[in-house]
């Protein structure tokens, strides 16, 4: 997927998920594992626009089994402060 339709994507789902909107600031290319895979992750840094407890958050798309993406997100609340930080504790602990 194109970075600026993965972007539009990411911030349609944040403003579903958050309640608030959000504006892409940066974005990271991460090595992440995940089981026995290694997978390559486009993190994306988002400011969140009237967020009640967090001003950033990392958003990214994961493909699935069934051939589909399935959206992640983290905000950045201590102890989260960079893309690494949110994909290990998404992929740890999933919700």
């Amino acid at each position: 997927m194109h970075a600026a339709a993965a972007s539009d994507l990411l911030e349609r789902e944040l403003e579903a998920r958050y309640g608030c909107r959000g504006v892409a600031v940066g974005r990271s290319i991460i090595k992440a594992i995940a089981g026995d895979k290694t997978l390559v992750i486009a993190v994306t840094k988002f400011e969140l626009i009237g967020h009640e407890s967090a001003i950033f958050c990392y958003a990214w798309a994961l493909p699935t089994d069934n051939g589909r993406e399935k959206i992640m997100s983290t905000l950045e609340v201590t102890p989260i402060s960079s893309a690494e930080d949110a994909v290990w504790a998404r992929l740890n602990f999933e919700e």
